[in-house]
């Protein structure tokens, strides 16, 4: 007997699970500590309204497999090491296959702005010219 399988079985098969669109989950730094706290945000509040001088904050994007570490002008060399080694773990908890990206106030990169909403998306699938 030969084992046959129908053609909407292959469909299945070959076909690429979509992911699942999640939040980004935001820490910030505590320098008392010496480690990052989750933070609760309201859905109302855009991710770029976080963003002040004094913080350092860890933003996790599952979409995009990254972790964006984002160093506010005035925060010291002392806690951007310790918010560096930090952040490891907490990458750890979300997927040990999540990149991690260092990201100084006025130095962010176009992925960075993408993420917290403020720019597009560049979509290469198009004729460019």
């Amino acid at each position: 007997m030969v084992n046959q399988q129908s053609p909407s079985d292959n469909d299945k098969k070959s076909e690429i699970p979509e992911r699942k669109e999640t939040s980004i989950t935001v820490y910030q730094f505590n320098d008392e500590i010496g480690d990052f706290e989750e933070l609760i945000i309201d859905p109302d509040v855009k991710l770029s309204e976080l963003l002040e001088e004094d913080f350092i904050l860890l933003f996790v994007d599952p979409q995009h497999y990254r972790v964006w570490l984002w160093h506010g002008l005035n925060t010291t060399t002392r806690m951007k090491f310790i918010a560096a080694k930090m952040a490891a773990p907490i990458r750890d908890k979300h997927g040990i296959a999540f990149k991690i990206t260092a990201v100084d106030q006025d130095m962010e990169t176009h992925g960075f702005k993408v993420m917290l909403g403020i720019e597009e998306e560049i979509d290469y699938s198009k004729e460019q010219t």
